[in-house]
């Protein structure tokens, strides 16, 4: 860590680089590419969205480098846009690309929180204060102490159930489907899938699933699901409302016929 912006250009010399690296390796065994010397922010763009424009990753969110997010936050940035893009492209009402700002903007405000946080404890220079630091950190691990896990918050309001479990994430486990084992996205692949208790799943037959199989709605066949079990009509009105919800948003909007006009699909 520098102390001033005014250092950069003495710190970036070849010299001094070697210097800090010399307990690990020396000048004939590597080379310098490129020093860097950087100052972090952290920061939010107000707006994502002005119009076919839409901003991800950095360009919408900077991020301390603590956590090691920057990328992984652009991934979940360009996962949330892709499908919505493809269906605007196809027809949709273009108000759903409104959904993911307020989505996804939570979900990095609360990783940037983290991250700050996080690195509060890394670069401590006070030397009193590091040290009271290491001695509980190495404490708990001689303890067997487990980290705590950190938590982040799902999907902020936008293209999704109102339920208290819509937007979060699901656990990844290993799951058995079409007689393959593996992950669970490697197994069932990508896209929308309709996942079903196997208790409440037996009672859904072809009219029930055939909506969501319109929309591009995967569904693996149910597992095992018990003997003798009596339908129940609440999964089967759960399912519709589901899928009307989704269709109003990734469905071609049809508009109104003028003379001389006809609907666009």
């Amino acid at each position: 860590m520098l102390d001033s912006a005014d250092s950069f250009p003495v710190e970036r010399e070849p010299d001094r680089v070697w210097a800090r690296v010399a307990a690990y390796l020396d000048r004939s065994q590597a080379d310098l590419v490129r020093v860097a010397t950087y100052t972090f922010r952290s920061l939010v763009a107000e707006r994502w969205r002005n119009g076919r424009i839409l901003l991800a990753g950095d360009a919408a969110h900077r991020m301390p480098p603590f956590l090691g997010q920057g990328m992984c936050s652009g991934i979940r940035d360009a996962q949330n846009l892709a499908f919505k893009l493809d269906a605007v492209l196809r027809g949709a009402d273009d108000a759903l690309l409104d959904t993911y700002q307020s989505e996804r903007e939570p979900h990095v405000r609360a990783i940037i929180a983290k991250g700050i946080e996080l690195g509060r404890v890394q670069t401590m220079r006070d030397p009193v204060a590091a040290a009271e630091r290491d001695a509980r950190l190495i404490a708990q691990r001689e303890a067997d102490g487990r980290p705590e896990k950190m938590r982040f918050p799902g999907l902020g309001p936008g293209l999704r159930d109102a339920s208290p479990q819509a937007g979060h994430l699901m656990p990844h486990g290993r799951v058995e489907a079409h007689g393959t084992e593996g992950l669970f996205d490697e197994v069932l692949g990508r896209g929308f899938i309709l996942l079903v208790d196997g208790r409440e799943g037996a009672s859904l037959d072809a009219s029930a699933i055939g909506p969501a199989a319109g929309l591009g709605v995967a569904r693996p066949p149910p597992h095992r699901p018990p003997p003798h079990h009596r339908g129940d009509h609440r999964c089967r009105r759960r399912l519709r409302t589901l899928v009307t919800t989704l269709a109003s948003a990734v469905e071609p909007v049809q508009a109104p016929a003028t003379a001389g006009e006809g609907i666009r699909p």
